[in-house]
């Protein structure tokens, strides 16, 4: 019976340990999520304070450019514009749309993000939103799409259509056949004309989900451990 007793609680023991160590794993990793995220928002709310400057010439490290207010003059590429499809504001489904704009001074072109319009669910392809023309100057901020993205099913893009499922620049670089530089703009006002929404989520928006998320890892992996003293303890009275 001892040795019975010893081999229960050697085993209890070893899964309780690799249940703690899990469970704290997950609360930190979810604790991490919301450091950067709190992080992203400083260094948000620190740079479009300031004053918009030119786009810069030097776009080898894009991460150091993240929230860069830019003024620049060109135009935009209307038969080079996509929608990017399943996006979510308000409880309302709808699309962004992202057109491509050639800066004037440098003859680079950069995908910008104009706003979110509605879906028309009776339509098959989205309502065309209309492009201001002729030379703009356009005010917004630099952003980076997420390193990781994800297709609903098995949907692949199709290489005639306006719509996509995949913000990838690269992808779409190619889809279109201009060369487009490897971050995005977001306009901060939109024009009257396209009458599309900008109100961009905040990087700290989800915070207060991620914290909630580490601090529950960290419950049960207390929660696991006084489950097992207490069990290991009744042991013992038997034994």
């Amino acid at each position: 019976m001892l040795i019975a007793n010893i081999k229960f609680v050697l085993f209890g023991l070893i899964l309780t340990l690799l249940l703690v160590f899990g469970c704290i794993h997950l609360g930190d990793w979810q604790f991490a999520k919301a450091s950067l995220k709190q992080q992203l928002q400083a260094n948000m709310d620190q740079r479009l304070k300031m004053q918009p400057v030119e786009m810069p010439s030097d776009l080898s490290n894009p991460e150091s450019l993240r929230y860069l207010r830019v003024m620049i003059r060109g135009e935009y590429l209307a038969h080079s514009q996509r929608y990017l499809d399943n996006q979510v504001y308000q409880d309302k489904a709808g699309y962004h749309v992202l057109t491509p704009f050639r800066i004037k001074q440098s003859g680079q072109v950069i995908l910008v993000n104009r706003g979110w319009m509605m879906k028309d669910f009776n339509q098959q392809t989205p309502v065309q939103s209309v492009v201001p023309e002729g030379e703009q100057i356009i005010q917004g901020y630099l952003w980076l799409p997420p390193n990781k993205t994800y297709r609903l099913g098995n949907a692949s893009e199709d290489r005639s259509s306006s719509v996509i499922e995949v913000l990838q620049i690269a992808a779409i670089s190619k889809q279109v056949g201009l060369p487009l530089l490897s971050v995005m703009l977001r306009l901060q006002t939109s024009d009257e004309a396209s009458r599309l929404v900008v109100d961009w989520p905040r990087p700290d928006d989800r915070i207060a989900t991620h914290l909630s998320y580490a601090y529950q890892w960290y419950g049960f992996a207390v929660s696991a451990l006084l489950i097992f003293i207490v069990i290991a303890w009744r042991r013992r009275w038997k034994s």
